[in-house]
């Protein structure tokens, strides 16, 4: 059901309805945490991040954005080349985020 939530909210995003997108994204957040779900709350933070980016709430956007580093550091997974070429390694270290 969150995965499904989530898929919504990115077509939701797609098609510019970012309200629903983002509140597709926290409903698919709350089922994620409730079952300890941790790399699909980090994608959910990762796609809630891009819905903030449209709505050019770049605070929102770098806050989803390390929760995604943190939790894909804390489960030990890779993080992607786009995070590494910029810097966003280090959920607590500082980011040059527009």
């Amino acid at each position: 059901e969150g995965l499904a939530l989530r898929m919504l909210g990115v077509n939701f995003l797609k098609r510019g309805e970012l309200e629903e997108a983002e509140r597709l994204h926290m409903k698919a957040l709350r089922i994620f945490r409730e079952i300890k779900e941790l790399r699909e709350e980090a994608e959910t933070r990762r796609t809630m991040g891009n819905v903030a980016v449209e709505r050019e709430d770049y605070e929102s956007a770098e806050r989803n954005y390390r929760e995604y580093v943190r939790i894909f550091n804390k489960i030990g997974l890779p993080l992607p080349d786009w995070y590494i070429e910029n810097g966003y390694t280090d959920s607590d270290a500082d980011w040059d985020f527009p």
